[in-house]
């Protein structure tokens, strides 16, 4: 029996078909339960796709009663085989790579059903699917993966952990961007600028409220722009699943916001300035650099690309 109330609207990029690679992962036993979860890319170049399947088989003797929503299946993705440590992803904190403000929208309903013993749920609520972009976008580098899954009852523990197999996966991703949409706001680097005696460099950014007539937007009040500093051009524009950058900017940076009220329109401006001789060192060269920066608004952190410039030790 289902019993369902309210709405939400789906997201996401629709992926082509066509298989590419598969992975099952083992079986998690839970007392009267035996569950396992599937993890297969479909589709090409940027329109590949993740989705996961779980299934649950009542191999206990008497039937079993479930209450389950929309939103019943987590993803986490690892790095390693044992699948230990913090997930390099999470399903539950995906973000629509266009930049839109709402994550995941789950429909409001509860579907109640009892499984028989020996016969198997896999109802469309044990499925995921996201583009894989909203998966590696422009952090995550390309690799093998580990994935687990977690079932959500209302009326059962969380079944945690059933191992979901693994893949090798693989994007094209663009250069990084001068300009990014971050939930309300379209964030914007402006290339770099060095000037003075003796010379600083000079980063600033821009944030436009567009996607709302009027927004509480809070931004980081130590540090909202920081710095960073390649030697190499394609290094930078793999930023920042590149590796760490050959300078980086050192902020002492509190979590205290800054609370401002835009209008549609309305357009923020933040900078920070560093002395080039700041950035060179002691072991850095005169030479041509690339820049990045990163935004921290609305509790992102969002990276852009900022330019290019001559840097001379003095």
């Amino acid at each position: 029996m289902a019993v369902g109330f309210g709405c939400g609207l789906p997201h996401g990029r629709r992926a082509t078909t066509g298989v590419a690679a598969n992975s099952a992962g083992a079986s998690v036993s839970n007392a009267d339960l035996l569950a396992s979860a599937t993890t297969v890319s479909v589709g090409q170049d940027t329109g590949q796709s993740l989705r996961i399947t779980a299934t649950l088989k009542n191999v206990g003797a008497l039937p079993a009663y479930f209450e389950y929503g929309a939103c019943a299946l987590r993803i986490l993705a690892y790095a390693t085989p044992d699948r230990s440590g913090p997930p390099k992803w999470d399903s539950n904190l995906r973000r629509p790579w266009h930049g839109a403000t709402l994550g995941p929208v789950c429909l409001s309903y509860l579907i109640a059903t009892t499984i028989p013993p020996g016969n198997v749920l896999a109802p469309r609520e044990f499925s995921f699917g996201a583009p894989l972009i909203e998966m590696l976008a422009d952090s995550l580098p390309d690799g093998r993966y580990y994935f687990t899954a977690d079932i959500e009852f209302s009326n059962r523990p969380l079944l945690r952990g059933i191992p979901a197999g693994s893949l090798d996966l693989a994007l094209p991703r663009q250069p990084l961007a001068t300009s990014r949409v971050s939930d309300l706001l379209t964030l914007t680097a402006l290339p770099v600028e060095v000037s003075g005696s003796p010379p600083f460099v000079l980063a600033r950014a821009t944030a436009t409220l567009g996607y709302a007539r009027s927004a509480m937007m809070e931004f980081s009040r130590d540090c909202p722009v920081t710095l960073y500093a390649y030697r190499d051009r394609a290094r930078r524009d793999a930023a920042p699943r590149a590796g760490a950058a050959d300078w980086t900017q050192l902020l002492a940076c509190a979590p205290d916001q800054v609370k401002v009220v835009m209008k549609r329109g309305d357009t923020r401006t933040m900078e920070t300035t560093v002395a080039v001789r700041d950035i060179l060192g002691a072991s850095l060269p005169s030479g041509h650099y690339y820049f990045a920066v990163t935004l921290r608004a609305q509790s992102n952190r969002v990276f852009l690309a900022a330019g290019d410039a001559d840097l001379v030790r003095q």
